[in-house]
């Protein structure tokens, strides 16, 4: 599966799909303007889709912030979840974090998404701290935290 898998920039084009995705996935998902924002106008944004075949199968958005990496987004279509998409999708995270000269990524879960904090987690991210009522339905977020080595971006490539 993962030779077929493959990363390319999101584009304005893609968001029909995405947005499904989207709001497939999340509770509060993003609008079209959110993801407009970072396609066209965040210089900080690096936005991906990872496609199965050609068809979008999940994406990710991470920001680098001078030598940190924020993971703002990133979401596996529902219906093909459990299939290592996730992983797949981790992996090329961390392999663009290392490639960007990222030293440390970080991003926010919820406390209740146990599926996400298990992948993340296999990966070396450790809970750095909670955001109390974080999301819009007052649900706490874990901010998790991942040190990128360069022992971390080879063996996400591997």
């Amino acid at each position: 599966m993962e030779d077929r898998l493959t990363f390319s920039r999101m584009t304005v084009e893609d968001l029909p799909e995405v947005l499904r995705i989207e709001q497939e996935s999340f509770p509060s998902p993003w609008s079209q303007a959110m993801f407009e924002r970072d396609i066209l106008h965040n210089p900080l944004a690096h936005i991906n889709t990872a496609r199965e075949y050609d068809r979008i199968v999940g994406y990710y958005s991470l920001w680098k912030i001078v030598d940190e990496g924020h993971l703002v987004t990133l979401a596996v279509d529902p219906p093909l979840r459990r299939r290592g998409l996730g992983e797949l999708i981790c992996r090329e995270v961390i392999r663009q974090a290392g490639e960007l000269g990222v030293r440390k990524i970080t991003l926010e879960v919820r406390e209740t998404n146990r599926d996400a904090i298990r992948l993340y987690s296999r990966f070396g991210f450790i809970k750095a701290g909670v955001r109390l009522k974080y999301y819009e339905d007052t649900t706490d977020a874990w901010i998790m935290d991942l040190e990128v080595s360069p022992h971390h971006a080879h063996e996400a490539s591997a």
